[in-house]
């Protein structure tokens, strides 16, 4: 058995283990749960974090036989330099803790058990760009294409800088979130480039074929420098943007020419394109870009000619509509000086131009006409929609009666729709957020936007919602509807989750850590409770009116005991994530 089984427990209980996600010549990558318990300013709060964990394990050196946890070195003579690899592993781990960029995977821990190192970084829940060509059978548009490019720049400039090298940039190691971020990743092996035992050690990371440069093949590290990333990038690019496996590096020695490389077509791809991937895959690196700066300034140029060149359409454009409606004094003059036509014509041509003016003047007032009329329908239409979704929200509307008190709460969590309904697209989340709750709470908050939620879908109910963000929908709603809306109390909300106790253990009933594939699902679509409320104990946690969260989430492994009191007593009203929502009282 190379990799730890599913639900393994490392660095004492604080991580579990999940399932595999990948694995190389130098490691095994996990997904893996974290307990992490958040206190002083953000109350008494467990949360399960999701990370990647990557172990060092050296392929075809390591060895785990049967169920046992413990790392072995397969020959005694390679011990030593398993040792002196997994300082070199554990060192590069150090560095990237060090580095703060978006576009870096963060790097959060690091620790040593099982006869080896482990390093704990961010999960990122998203799509690879290999999946992502393979799920679509099609290549990327050039906008994408550019607007990935950036990105790898700006990540590759950092490490750069620390004097790192990532040695395998390639579609299958660069992520991409739900909010379009690009992240790179597998960085734990770039360092890693001496032998051990023979050249055992060295395989499987020295190079991927078709994205590794002449020197990087000939395993000639005092020559590795930025171009050799580049090199990488550029095939890169050549993947995304005609969805073909680039050429080896022997392929391209074969085609002289620089203005056209036979060995790289690329079909449907501008020029500028064209030209910033030949020179990122020069064969001798010395022709390659040296740095991020090069490859930034070309960008700026080419773009600059894109721009230009609208602008002159645009110009083009103008200025033909400026000569279509000029004057007619200044048709008539042109008129006036043929002396050759006799007066009569020049009579016919002035009242021809005068009617081609006056029929262009009519179609242009209609066109303007038809576009005001059209806008006009649009937002009215728009605005109907908008209150049939806010008048709705008072039809889902259940009334419960507790010892002679009554209240009403709501079917279900509010909805995306419902949100952005009532909130318009004005919405903005304060920063200060951000800095009051840290980084655990607040890593997936996307800033300004109507809707703030992590998992896009107008069904689904709204999240990363703090309990002052509530409290501005909540008004806005009252003011549009002349209702009293407000979060149910604890204790309404438990009294009305009681009512599910006979069916929380059906698999109908909430979506919870082993159904709901890690994230949240549309409002009702599990069976309801005997009072008609859907998901009370699932899904997302759910803000009361005294700053608890109660519920259980689609990240929770258990929901019994949600019932007998708050999931999370007290909690700091800036806290916000992708399992957090509301719902309505009355």
């Amino acid at each position: 058995m190379k990799q730890l089984r599913n639900n393994a427990v490392l660095c004492k209980g604080k991580y579990r283990l999940e399932k595999i996600l990948g694995q190389g010549g130098f490691g095994i990558t996990y997904k893996a749960i974290m307990k992490e318990t958040v206190s002083g300013s953000l109350g008494n709060m467990e949360v399960d974090v999701p990370v990647a964990i990557k172990e060092f394990f050296v392929k075809g050196v390591c060895q785990r036989d049967g169920d046992s946890t413990t790392i072995s070195v397969s020959n005694t003579e390679n011990t030593n330099s398993f040792e002196q690899q997994r300082e070199k592993f554990k060192k590069e781990a150090r560095r990237l803790r060090s580095i703060s960029n978006p576009h870096i995977v963060k790097v959060y821990d690091l620790f040593e058990e099982n006869g080896t190192a482990y390093y704990v970084m961010d999960y990122v829940d998203g799509e690879n760009l290999s999946a992502r060509l393979k799920r679509t059978n099609a290549p990327l548009a050039e906008s994408e294409v550019r607007n990935y490019l950036n990105q790898i720049l700006d990540g590759l400039e950092v490490i750069h800088n620390e004097g790192m090298f990532h040695l395998d940039i390639k579609p299958a190691n660069i992520m991409v979130d739900s909010h379009n971020v690009v992240k790179l990743i597998d960085f734990g092996a770039s360092k890693q480039q001496s032998t051990v035992g023979g050249a055992t050690m060295s395989t499987g990371i020295s190079y991927t074929n078709g994205y590794a440069p002449s020197e990087q093949m000939a395993q000639s590290y005092d020559k590795f420098g930025p171009w050799t990333d580049f090199y990488a990038l550029g095939a890169t690019m050549y993947k995304l943007l005609t969805n073909q496996d680039p050429p080896s590096v022997s392929d391209l020695s074969e085609d002289e020419a620089e203005d056209k490389h036979l060995a790289l077509p690329m079909p449907n791809v501008s020029e500028e394109m064209k030209k910033l991937v030949v020179w990122m895959m020069q064969e001798k690196r010395l022709k390659r870009p040296k740095d991020v700066g090069e490859i930034k300034k070309l960008l700026q140029q080419f773009f600059a000619a894109t721009s230009n060149n609208e602008e002159t359409k645009v110009s083009s454009s103008t200025q033909a509509q400026a000569n279509l409606v000029s004057n007619e004094e200044e048709t008539v003059w042109a008129v006036k000086a043929d002396q050759t036509k006799s007066e009569e014509d020049k009579h016919s041509s002035v009242n021809t131009s005068k009617a081609v003016m006056g029929k262009r003047r009519k179609i242009l007032l209609s066109i303007f006409c038809f576009s005001f009329l059209f806008s006009a329908i649009y937002l009215v239409y728009a605005k109907v929609q908008r209150d049939k979704v806010i008048a709705n929200i008072a039809n889902n509307m259940v009334e419960i009666n507790k010892a002679g008190t009554k209240y009403s709460i709501n079917k279900y969590e509010v909805t995306q729709e419902e949100w952005e309904a009532v909130m318009g697209s004005t919405f903005c989340i304060p920063e200060t957020s951000k800095a009051q709750v840290g980084m655990l709470l607040s890593r997936n908050k996307p800033g300004k936007e109507s809707n703030p939620s992590y998992f896009k879908g107008a069904n689904l109910p709204v999240e990363n919602v703090s309990w002052y963000d509530c409290q501005k929908f909540i008004k806005k709603l009252n003011e549009k509807t002349g209702r009293n809306f407000r979060l149910p109390k604890t204790a309404e909300w438990k009294f009305a989750a009681s009512n599910g106790i006979p069916m929380i253990r059906s698999a109908g009933f909430a979506w919870i850590s082993w159904n709901s594939d890690g994230r949240t699902h549309p409002v009702a679509s599990k069976i309801s409770d005997i009072l008609g409320l859907f998901h009370m104990l699932g899904n997302v946690l759910e803000w009361t009116e005294e700053k608890d969260l109660c519920g259980g989430s689609y990240k929770s492994t258990d929901v019994s005991y949600y019932i007998d009191s708050p999931t999370y007593r007290n909690v700091n009203p800036w806290s916000c994530d992708s399992f957090i929502g509301f719902r309505l009282a009355e």
